[in-house]
């Protein structure tokens, strides 16, 4: 009878971790696909760090930042002493 049970194991990793991913990203959220659903029922922006989600997480912040940063109308170069420092 382990044949019939085998066949929903793609089933129930979909629904544990893909349908929370497609929910973080529907509402433009990062973190781990675990706190997503907590989350949004609890009205709280807990983040856990993901190991593998991390870097495309850090990506796109560093683009929705350059992107908004283009449409205020912003050059990118500061007077602030450590823009000054960095060159």
């Amino acid at each position: 009878m382990t044949f019939g049970v085998a066949q929903f194991y793609p089933v129930a990793v979909f629904v544990t971790i893909g349908a929370p991913l497609v929910l973080l990203a529907a509402v433009g959220q990062n973190g781990c696909e675990l706190l997503a659903v907590p989350n949004l029922v609890l009205r709280r922006n807990d983040y856990l760090f993901c190991l593998p989600f991390s870097p495309i997480d850090a990506w796109e912040h560093r683009r929705r930042a350059l992107l908004q940063d283009s449409s205020d109308g912003h050059t990118g170069k500061s007077n602030s002493p450590t823009a000054v420092l960095r060159g």
